[in-house]
């Protein structure tokens, strides 16, 4: 159908009532054509780095009746945007509004106009099976399927073992599942179906695996297992125990030991510990022996450590006036890490000590920490001068608490001359810890 006769533009005044129009009354009449309300022309605009050019047809209200084609060189893209009087105003576009699908009507898409193998996945909301095949619900199945697509289950022993993939059948899936519902029948699995291999350790379930302890149930025989089967502790020198009245107690040891540098004392430590132990009441595991020696520290040294500091006889040694005989320990320091809380320490040093000037003596000197545990002080007439004397410092702490302790040997000559740890080459001095529960 034809549109109806319109005249195309709106002039701004009528230029028949004129028997001459100047030249300023033409460019006006020109630059004030407009399209009529039923005919529209297009603004074309090109956008600058991305940025549009926007027609203001708000300003230049002409424009309202025209299409908008912006030119996007970016990605060699064009747009057409028509004016909307009724939409929002955009802070950029204003109330330009695209020509997207909001501008066709509903029901004019034809299946001619959509493009081949444009369909996919994603685009389809859902179809039923009464689309893809008659039924509704689904066909039904038969051989060795039952019941209606898409759950079909199969029919009792219709599956071989050719047609099951490796690792994908599962048992029952907790504890209490009925038979019915389990996917391999229960008692159904014998040797002739298992394959010779081993079972890794993380496919047995923790606990499940008991010993042989007379009980008839016991899944261990009993005498079945030999030392080839039993694992070490992976620390170097230790033995294991066994209690002979209850062979599933058992622990890993490590024997007294005291090491000792190419046969001679070269500043060696060495922590040995003692695990006298017994079974508890309960006869669930096993406790330390009381009053028995459950770790020892022992350090041998035949180095020569000498100092010239100075301490008055009769005056107590400090941390600050006596000098760390650095032979012992770790850079003069002996840590002892305590085994167990509640016991008790046996501290005894043996040391060779003179001094180099006949006529005068020594301090030595045992702290624990900044505490001073133990202090004697060595005079001329007491031989230890010049080829020295051995000196012997106990200490003994009860209930020394969990954690490390730390131990130093201090020395000092007492008015001159150079006090001296091992004067001579054959001397040796040793520093044990003893801890007994």
């Amino acid at each position: 159908m034809p549109l109806p006769q319109v005249i195309d533009f709106l002039t701004p005044f009528d230029p028949s009532g004129y028997v001459t129009i100047s030249g300023a009354q033409l460019e006006q009449l020109v630059g004030g054509l407009a399209p009529n309300l039923s005919i529209g022309l297009f603004l074309i605009t090109t956008d600058i780095v991305g940025v549009p050019t926007v027609p203001n047809a708000t300003t230049t209200t002409k424009w309202q009746a025209y299409g908008w084609l912006r030119i996007t060189p970016q990605n060699n893209g064009v747009a057409l945007y028509i004016w909307n009087p009724n939409g929002a105003v955009d802070a950029t576009l204003l109330q330009w509004q695209v020509a997207n699908i909001g501008s066709i009507p509903n029901g004019t898409i034809t299946g001619s106009m959509i493009a081949g193998l444009t369909i996919t996945d994603a685009n389809m909301f859902s179809v039923s099976w009464s689309k893809i095949i008659p039924g509704g619900s689904g066909p039904s199945v038969g051989g060795v399927l039952t019941g209606n697509m898409p759950n079909p289950g199969f029919v009792n022993s219709s599956v071989g073992q050719a047609a099951i993939a490796a690792l994908s059948v599962t048992g029952a899936a907790s504890a209490g599942v009925t038979t019915a519902t389990m996917a391999i029948q229960a008692n159904s699995i014998n040797d002739s179906n298992i394959q010779l291999q081993g079972i890794a350790a993380a496919s047995i379930k923790l606990g499940t695996i008991v010993g042989g302890d007379g009980v008839t149930t016991g899944q261990i025989a009993l005498e079945t297992i030999d030392i080839r089967n039993l694992k070490g502790s992976g620390t170097a020198s230790q033995m294991q125990i066994v209690d002979p009245a209850d062979l599933t107690q058992m622990n890993w040891i490590t024997p007294p030991l005291l090491l000792v540098s190419s046969g001679a004392l070269e500043t060696p430590i060495a922590t040995s510990k003692f695990m006298p132990l017994t079974v508890n009441s309960a006869g669930t595991g096993y406790a330390y022996k009381p009053h028995d020696v459950i770790s020892q520290y022992i350090e041998g040294n035949s180095a020569n450590f000498a100092t010239a500091t100075t301490l008055v006889a009769g005056t107590l040694p400090t941390t600050a006036n006596t000098v760390l005989a650095t032979n012992f320990g770790a850079a003069g320091t002996i840590t002892y890490t305590v085994v167990s809380a509640s016991s008790h320490l046996m501290i005894e040093a043996d040391i060779s000590l003179g001094n180099t000037t006949a006529t005068d003596g020594c301090h030595l000197a045992l702290f624990q920490g900044a505490t001073l545990i133990g202090h004697s002080t060595l005079y001329p007439a007491q031989n230890c001068t010049p080829q020295g004397v051995t000196t012997r410092l106990t200490a003994y702490i009860a209930s020394p608490g969990a954690g490390n302790i730390t131990f130093f040997i201090y020395i000092a000559a007492i008015t001159g001359g150079s006090a001296q740890i091992n004067i001579e080459a054959h001397q040796a001095s040793t520093f044990r810890i003893t801890e007994i529960l």
